[in-house]
């Protein structure tokens, strides 16, 4: 009754004799790649049109009664006025449709057309001849309808803004909530109308202006500031990474950066060899090595990416034949 376990157990001690008597191939691992690099010449990537130096703009001063925030009151201004130490006349008064004001103590006056320091003197002139010995008369513009500039596109806040003084690029975005994070900084246009009517396009690299590269423009009233979105501006990892793909590129993006947001390099990567694939000005794609163990231990610069960019981590040859031998050729192991 015992014969079929004797037969059992028979016939596993054969299989460990068998298994013994087997010898397994004993393949030498493939030589590792060098801790260091004994010479590294890092290539020089050249940069497209889009992010060379822009040089700075020659400053060019509009006409007065083109900036935008112009003092002149208009027709729905908000102005603040304010008589010293007597907070009684203290108040914000709207210019009617007609352009004027009523104002107590005073009646109905002309305030349209008129700068503020006019404005201060004719209240401080009426209220003088009739109730006030040197009255001290403040007016400011809190808010103007009439000098008005667009921003638009990829900002936070888009909007009409009123303007005060004068406004540059970068306070009208400040006053839109600033840029989003799709935004291409480099990429926005102002519309601005000239003397015959006719719009003209004029491409605004903000962060050129940011940098101090350029010169921040001044708007003039009715300009439309314009920030594209950064949706098409992508580049491509391939290869030896985590998650091969299309990515968005985000302003200052570097190929280690580039490789971090794919996944980082896969075990078979080839540290000392990437490839990045640019179209060049004569609109050919041109390949450049990258030694991207050079960048990590800081022997080299870490260089910027520009969209449209194809990143290719090579594997290593030899990393792949110890892979796939280490897989298939691994000593068969009993439990």
């Amino acid at each position: 009754m015992h014969r079929p376990a004797q037969n059992l157990s028979l016939l596993s001690a054969c299989l460990v004799l068998s298994a013994c008597a087997a010898k397994t191939p004993n393949y030498p691992a493939p030589p590792l790649f060098a801790a260091t690099v004994t010479a590294y010449n890092p290539s020089v990537i050249p940069l497209a049109p889009i992010t060379r130096p822009v040089p700075v703009a020659p400053i060019v001063l509009p006409k007065a009664s083109q900036v935008a925030g112009s003092d002149l009151i208009g027709e729905q201004d908000l102005l603040d006025i304010t008589v010293f130490k007597v907070p009684d006349l203290t108040r914000s008064v709207r210019v009617d449709g007609q352009g004027y004001i009523t104002y107590p103590l005073v009646g109905k006056l002309r305030a349209k057309g008129l700068r503020p320091a006019q404005l201060e003197q004719q209240l401080a002139s009426l209220l003088e001849k009739t109730y006030m010995h040197n009255p001290q008369v403040t007016v400011l513009v809190k808010e103007s309808t009439q000098n008005r500039v667009t921003v638009e596109g990829a900002v936070r806040l888009p909007g009409v803004f009123p303007v005060v003084g004068s406004m540059t690029v970068l306070q009208a975005l400040a006053k839109a909530g600033g840029l989003t994070e799709q935004a291409d900084s480099r990429r926005a246009i102002l519309l601005r109308k000239d003397a015959k009517g006719e719009l003209s396009q004029q491409p605004i690299d903000i962060a050129a202006i940011r940098q101090g590269r350029l010169q921040d423009f001044i708007l003039l009233q009715d300009d439309r500031l314009v920030v594209q979105d950064a949706i098409y501006n992508r580049f491509t990892v391939s290869g030896a990474v985590g998650q091969p793909g299309v990515y968005p590129l985000k302003e200052g993006m570097t190929v280690m950066q580039a490789v971090a947001t794919a996944g980082g390099m896969t075990r078979l990567a080839n540290k000392y060899k990437a490839l990045v694939f640019r179209r060049g000005l004569d609109g050919r794609e041109q390949h450049y090595a990258v030694n991207l163990d050079a960048i990590y231990r800081g022997t080299s610069l870490d260089p910027m990416i520009q969209q449209d960019d194809r990143i290719v981590i090579l594997e290593a040859r030899e990393k792949v034949i110890y892979d796939e031998a280490t897989r298939f050729l691994s000593p068969v192991t009993l439990f």
